[in-house]
């Protein structure tokens, strides 16, 4: 499989690997492609599958601000597209992916074949986007580095992982953070970017074929979140992951990407 790095006009890095129809992989806050490779790998076997980072990530040139909205980074990924002279793609998108790709659907359902928002959050009419309890295992653990960095990991899993399992996931995220460095002032430019996307009244105007997955221990973002996404999205479909958590394609990468495939056979019949 060629993984190596390209860039497109817009300076995003990608990778891009597999044979197929084109799909998109939008990666969640502070996350680099370099994230859940297994995923990509396993939903290549029948994808075309294009992984960017988003601005002020890993490899890509493009820098984030703070005024930078959902929006901005919805039409990175159309210039992208642009620049492969692909027409249609399959998206999907975890956390913060997830709003991009809704975002897509509103804007741009013209270049998207189907829709996948994982484990994501909307905002408005007081529905929190984060749990209350995650928010207070990171304030408890700041003091220490690795600390804090440990109850990330565990935040993000869902928690039925071996011991064995989990320690080697979470050395292998901690070497990608020693290797690329946290980025700090993108990372808080996507959390500005979040929380100002409120788009409840807008989700009635996605008529792509949409998926909602989101991981049933999710620790960091409400289910009900997932819920309420598909409630007011005409004909969405959603399904829970069983023992899944936030970043549940690390975890099950083989199970998310047969989901997903079976999900788009359906939008092809």
């Amino acid at each position: 499989m060629n993984t190596k790095s390209q860039y497109a006009i817009n300076e995003l890095s990608f990778s891009r690997t597999g044979k197929g129809e084109p799909f998109v992989i939008i990666r969640g806050m502070s996350r680099s492609k370099k994230y859940w490779p297994e995923f990509d790998q396993s939903i290549a076997k029948w994808f075309d599958v294009i992984s960017p980072d988003n601005r002020g990530i890993g490899e890509t040139r493009a820098s984030a601000w703070f005024t930078d909205t959902i929006y901005d980074y919805a039409l990175d990924y159309i210039d992208l597209l642009d620049d492969l002279d692909i027409e249609k793609a399959h998206f999907a998108g975890n956390s913060l992916g997830g709003m991009i790709g809704l975002a897509i659907g509103i804007k741009y359902p013209e270049r998207c074949h189907s829709l996948t928002v994982m484990n994501s959050s909307i905002g408005g009419n007081f529905y929190p986007r984060m749990q209350p309890e995650a928010g207070l295992k990171l304030a408890a653990s700041s003091w220490s580095k690795s600390r804090i960095s440990s109850t990330f990991n565990q935040i993000l899993t869902g928690g039925n992982l071996s011991k064995e399992d989990f320690t080697r996931l979470s050395k292998k995220w901690d070497a990608l953070i020693l290797d690329e460095g946290f980025p700090f002032f993108t990372t808080i430019a996507q959390t500005l970017a979040a929380f100002r996307f409120k788009p409840l009244k807008m989700l009635q105007k996605i008529e792509i074929p949409t998926l909602l997955l989101y991981g049933e221990k999710d620790q960091f973002v409400p289910n009900y979140n997932s819920h309420i996404i598909h409630k007011n999205i005409p004909g969405s479909m959603l399904k829970s992951i069983d023992g899944g958590g936030h970043e549940m394609m690390a975890e099950y990468p083989e199970k998310i990407a047969s989901v997903i495939r079976d999900f788009t056979n359906q939008v092809r019949k």
